[in-house]
């Protein structure tokens, strides 16, 4: 078995899906689990609040998950760059993909070949 050759984006890129996707799966499971706990305990007017509460602590919990891994996923992906500053001190990180504005410009630089192709060939 061969590993095909790839370039690191595409790498990113594979590696974010299968995560996204197993981490969907953990959620939802975990999602179950608490609700079949809830579900266990008798509502009474003394353990409705508590009920409630449990629900939004969790719900909570999934929501922070949820936008951690929504932001690990675009950090994955895309390119990056952050930069920040306080108290006089600075702090600049960058990384991703170089090769995108590249690819640009080799599609502009053919387009423009083509172009005077076609003048050329103009009578």
């Amino acid at each position: 078995m061969t590993v095909p050759h790839w370039p690191p984006k595409d790498w990113r890129a594979i590696i974010a899906l299968v995560a996204s996707i197993a981490g969907a799966a953990v959620l939802t499971g975990y999602s179950v689990w608490i609700v079949s706990l809830i579900a266990a305990v008798p509502v009474t007017a003394e353990t409705a609040p508590l009920i409630i509460h449990a629900l939004a602590s969790s719900n909570y919990g999934l929501l922070g998950i949820i936008g951690a891994v929504l932001l690990s996923l675009g950090l994955a992906i895309n390119r990056r760059s952050l930069k920040a500053s306080a108290f006089g001190a600075s702090f600049d990180a960058s990384g991703g993909d170089d090769s995108a504005p590249l690819a640009a410009q080799a599609v502009a630089d053919s387009a423009q070949d083509t172009a005077d192709t076609i003048k050329g060939a103009q009578p």
